[in-house]
């Protein structure tokens, strides 16, 4: 992804996200698909839909800012399927306070 794009969907997101909560999660069809939604329960703004990351790949979630993240997944412990749910479940309501698109993969990072 080219700088501009990077900074464009960066904008997009943080308008989308921040400030909204997470509100819950969707079992995908494979068993490693999960969506996570978030609801933003104190904003006029209707989106015509519910806002939601898609996850069908490893993830991790961090008590706090890395000064690293991992470079890929392999680098990223296994979650059986109930350690999955156990986090998820654990940042409940958390509000999204930022969000940034790394430059390699792992890209997405939201902090609560």
């Amino acid at each position: 992804m080219n700088t501009e794009d990077k900074i464009y969907a960066e904008k997009v997101l943080k308008n989308l996200l921040i400030g909204s909560q997470v509100d819950g999660l969707q079992f995908g069809i494979s068993p490693g698909a999960i969506k996570i939604h978030f609801t933003t329960f104190h904003d006029s703004v209707d989106y015509d839909g519910q806002l939601y990351i898609n996850i069908e790949s490893k993830w991790r979630l961090f008590n706090k800012l890395q000064k690293r993240y991992p470079l890929n997944e392999d680098e990223f412990e296994d979650y059986s399927v109930e350690e999955e749910y156990e986090r998820i479940f654990k940042i409940r309501r958390q509000k999204v306070t930022d969000i940034q698109l790394g430059l390699e993969s792992p890209h997405l990072i939201i902090t609560l």
